[in-house]
């Protein structure tokens, strides 16, 4: 059953208001001087490829209190439409909120199945949102999401952590674009052709970022460098699955806000690999 009851949603929620051998007799060991033969060619093994792939990757540290800052920290705010005690339930109603304006994004919270419309940068935005929404008799409520502050201890020149810190506030200045482009389309004061446009411009401007960050750390030997590449790509990917999708202007709407919500959850995610090397 839902958490909360799902109700109609209005469209002008958000922004207006081996091979075989032959076998050969081997003489047994006895079973200890066996056990202690495998355990010290383990050892030997573990040391050997130790000290070789030390050279190549070497994890820095993290540390609230200690290293280079390299994300302050921040929180953006989600409205919240509903939530479900299962899946199927929360994708039903995703489907029927995206037909009007909203991400319909779900997330799993902890085994609550939450519905998102929208995301804000300011706290005092949503719940101006929701309290409209409220006259309109939809249950909507504030769910907040922290983005944590990130310091490492990494091993890389001036040039190059600068270059990293330039990366790793594309996620959160990708997802402030998105939305200024979202919110512009829903207002009607932009075409899909021309958000398309400003899409492609900021895929550029990010690439040339990227670009930037790969050149200055071109041989990276530290896992936190080697995860935020990975997810760098993830981040172009996400930018090109939005342009030239739905024709609609509400369908399109509703796949720029709910790419903006995989973005940042993609941000949260690459946080959390960084937090266990």
């Amino acid at each position: 059953m839902p958490k909360n009851k799902q109700k109609g949603y209005l469209s002008e929620y958000a922004y207006i208001k081996t091979n075989k051998k032959n076998k050969t007799s081997v003489k047994k060991l006895p079973h200890k001087l066996f056990l202690i033969s495998i355990t010290l060619i383990a050892l030997f093994i573990l040391v050997f490829f130790a000290n070789i792939f030390a050279g190549l990757i070497t994890p820095g540290r993290i540390n609230l209190n200690r290293g280079d800052r390299y994300l302050q920290e921040r929180n953006v705010y989600a409205v919240e439409l509903a939530n479900f005690d299962n899946i199927g339930q929360a994708n039903e109603a995703s489907l029927t909120y995206k037909q009007q304006l909203a991400a319909g994004y779900v997330i799993n919270d902890k085994g609550t199945y939450r519905v998102l419309a929208s995301l804000y940068q300011s706290r005092v935005n949503a719940e101006s949102v929701i309290q409209n929404l409220k006259e309109s008799e939809v249950d909507a409520s504030l769910f907040n999401i922290k983005l944590p502050v990130l310091y490492m201890d990494l091993n890389l020149a001036a040039e190059q952590k600068e270059s990293l810190k330039k990366s790793l506030e594309l996620w959160y200045d990708t997802y402030v674009n998105i939305y200024n482009i979202s919110l512009a389309l829903d207002k009607s004061e932009k075409t899909i052709a021309q958000c398309e446009i400003e899409l492609l411009n900021l895929k550029t401007a990010c690439e040339i970022k990227i670009n930037d960050f790969y050149e200055k750390v071109s041989e990276p030997k530290n896992t936190q460098v080697i995860y935020t590449k990975i997810y760098l790509n993830m981040l172009q990917d996400r930018l090109s699955e939005l342009i030239g999708t739905d024709t609609t202007s509400t369908l399109y709407s509703s796949k720029l806000k709910e790419g903006y919500f995989r973005i940042i959850y993609d941000y949260l995610g690459l946080l959390t690999e960084l937090a266990k090397n």
